[in-house]
Formats: structure tokens, C-alpha cells, sequence
């Protein structure tokens, strides 16, 4: 589960753009994050350039089925 996605666009000319989409709810399947690329490669230059590298990377990572309640350390004060 991730809660932000991020697309990486490398041009011909070594020009590089780079954005992120960030969702109040975990990213949980494949089909949610096909459902942003349209809108994130919109972002881009792609198309209006040629293009050699994209990447796409996954961030905010978290095991299926963990809280995402954060523990705070506990210290005994003598």
C-alpha cells in the first residue's frame, strides 16, 4: 500500500520532470494507480518531446493490514 505515486520523465535532451500525486487514501491495487497516470503524464512534456526514460515509483509504503497509528516512546522518568 502506498500513498504517493510519482512519474519520472528523462528526454532525449536530458531534461527530467518529475511529479507526484498524493492520495488521502492508500494506494491498495494496480488499477488505482493506472487510473492517475493520464493525469500525471498531463503534467509532463511527453509527447511534445521525445522521450528515453520513465519511471514510476511507489512512496509512503506501509504492509497491507498495519496501523497507520504512529507510537509514541513511552520513558519512565525516575
Amino acid at each position: 500500500m502506498a500513498k504517493t505515486i510519482t512519474l519520472k520523465v528523462k528526454y532525449t535532451k536530458f531534461k527530467t520532470i518529475t511529479c507526484s500525486y498524493s492520495s488521502a487514501k492508500r494506494f491498495t491495487c494496480l488499477a488505482q494507480i493506472s487510473a492517475i497516470l493520464p493525469e500525471l503524464l498531463s503534467r509532463t512534456e511527453a509527447g511534445q518531446h521525445g522521450v528515453r526514460l520513465v519511471g514510476l515509483s511507489a512512496s509512503g509504503l506501509m504492509k497491507k493490514g498495519a496501523s497507520e497509528q504512529k507510537n509514541q516512546l513511552e520513558f519512565e522518568i525516575k
